[in-house]
């Protein structure tokens, strides 16, 4: 047996947009014809729904939820975020379309990467392969290892 937040989810996807509408608006209105009014919804309209009796089970399962509902229409928005962002990333002359771009990756789990140096343990100083050493600091890492002092000794 299905419990009420399944119920409710079953019902929310046969519903139509403005039903869903209704749904959102009904849960916090004291009468349907309310709901209808604040909606600019001809009552008439609401009341010929031939699926009324399921768009009243959504109110009342909605009501016990009150999450469900404002996913679902979340959900059915996803597909027209996703047309924007793909219509920007494609559109050569639109300056937004890098971050289109890094808003999809992001989304993907592809986002951006951060970039972190590598350091000795106490983190001041950032290790540098032997190609990013400067010959005088290398001439000078050389005496020092030859005086038998370390980097961080005191004089």
């Amino acid at each position: 047996m299905a419990t009420d937040a399944e119920r409710l989810q079953e019902i929310l996807r046969t519903l139509t947009s403005e039903q869903l509408r209704f749904v959102a608006r009904r849960m916090h209105e004291a009468s349907d014809a309310a709901a209808a009014d604040a909606l600019k919804m001809p009552r008439q309209t609401m009341y010929n729904w031939p699926n009324k009796q399921d768009v009243n089970d959504a109110v009342l399962l909605a009501r016990r939820d009150g999450v469900s509902v404002a996913k679902e229409e979340l959900r059915r928005l996803g597909t027209d975020a996703v047309q924007v962002l793909g219509e920007t990333m494609k559109d050569k002359r639109n300056p937004r379309r890098q971050d289109a771009a890094g808003d999809v990756l992001d989304r993907i789990g592809l986002g951006k990467v951060t970039k972190v140096a590598p350091t000795d343990p106490s983190g001041e100083h950032e290790y540098r392969s032997a190609d990013d050493i400067t010959d005088e600091e290398l001439v000078a890492v050389i005496a020092l290892a030859g005086s038998g002092r370390t980097a961080g000794a005191a004089d």
